[in-house]
């Protein structure tokens, strides 16, 4: 016990450590989010039963406050739906910290307001992994929805390859007319043009909202013309000759592989009569014929395999584009509808 105790004390610290760092002179914040394990009891006086979040304050110091927004019974999706994430965020500043803790309920496949399917799960950790530190160089996913620009922290100079950052621009500017117009302008700006981190011959900046319209309706064009033709025709037609071609060249190979076993069958026969004196080829012959057709065996059997698995991996990048199409016909259903966060994620 003491052990255990000991353990959660530097865990404890470590995270104390961190915070504060973060957090400099304001008083952090840990927020905590769960389940029934981590999540505070009412009723003290008549059960013992306490969540581990729950104790888990005795053992920082004053330095530190602590808010347990964690409920018995939820999972992921339901504290989502339920609007309790959103209000943890609202709460959260830099230099506070976060312990998330679901796992049992998200497995309850019989409750569709908990059941989070292996699919969901399997989109979550391709995010995950696209947000990385190591990906993080060439991102596939934003790494931040928050805000009203539809490409800040995913977009790039066409000219230098630089990120294009955002920035604000409240000079004044006199129209033709002779009024002064003071509204805010928002831009992107090429970043290694800016700073002079590279040769960039292109323009300085972008304004955001005309740059955000001529996306939105190139994505808009994009989804059209994937709903106007059918999914076999645009992902099995990529790879239809492909196919055939793999698979005539299994067939061939598959059918070399077997004469040559036949082949090899005949030579083992026709070995046994020789030793029984019935075969006028000599024992010597055969013998080195049987090795010869051995190694083709050997090496065409390999050959079939190979050419096997190379069938089978291009079915599979099929079926895997023919995901990818549904997945994507399922954005272009919820584009047009959907807030500025789920817009960027698409």
């Amino acid at each position: 016990m003491r052990k255990k105790l000991n353990l959660f004390s530097v865990l404890s610290a470590a995270i104390l450590c961190c915070v504060l760092l973060a957090a400099g002179k304001r008083t952090p914040t840990l927020f905590m989010v769960g389940d029934s394990t981590m999540a505070d009891k009412t009723e003290l006086a008549i059960s013992p039963e306490r969540g581990w979040g729950q104790v888990f304050p005795t053992y920082l110091n004053a330095n530190v406050r602590v808010e347990n927004h964690a409920m018995n019974g939820r999972s992921t999706k339901s504290f989502v739906d339920e609007g309790r994430w959103d209000s943890v965020l609202v709460r959260m500043h830099r230099g506070d910290a976060l312990i998330l803790q679901f796992g049992h309920n998200d497995a309850k496949y019989t409750d569709p307001k908990r059941y989070s399917s292996p699919e969901q799960y399997e989109a979550a950790q391709r995010i995950r992994e696209a947000r990385s530190n190591e990906n993080r160089k060439t991102p596939i996913v934003p790494l931040n929805t928050k805000g009203e620009s539809l490409l800040a922290g995913n977009v790039y100079c066409g000219h230098c390859g630089a990120r294009l950052t955002l920035t604000t621009n409240g000079r004044y500017r006199r129209l033709s007319c002779g009024l002064v117009d003071t509204t805010q302008r928002v831009r992107y700006v090429c970043y290694g043009k800016t700073r002079k981190q590279t040769q960039c011959d292109g323009p300085t900046g972008y304004t955001m909202h005309l740059l955000d319209e001529q996306v939105e309706k190139v994505t808009r064009n994009v989804f059209a013309r994937m709903k106007g033709v059918s999914k076999s025709e645009l992902v099995a037609k990529r790879y239809e000759e492909e196919i055939t071609q793999r698979k005539a060249h299994y067939a061939a190979v598959n059918a070399a592989y077997t004469k040559a076993a036949g082949e090899l069958a005949d030579l083992k026969a026709e070995i046994i009569r020789s030793i029984r004196g019935e075969s006028a080829c000599p024992k010597d012959v055969l013998a080195e014929l049987i090795r010869e057709n051995e190694t083709k065996c050997l090496q065409l059997e390999a050959a079939s395999e190979q050419a096997k698995n190379a069938m089978v991996e291009t079915e599979a990048i099929t079926e895997e584009l023919q995901r990818q199409h549904d997945e994507i016909l399922s954005f272009a259903d919820l584009y047009d509808s959907a807030g500025i966060e789920a817009k960027k994620m698409v």
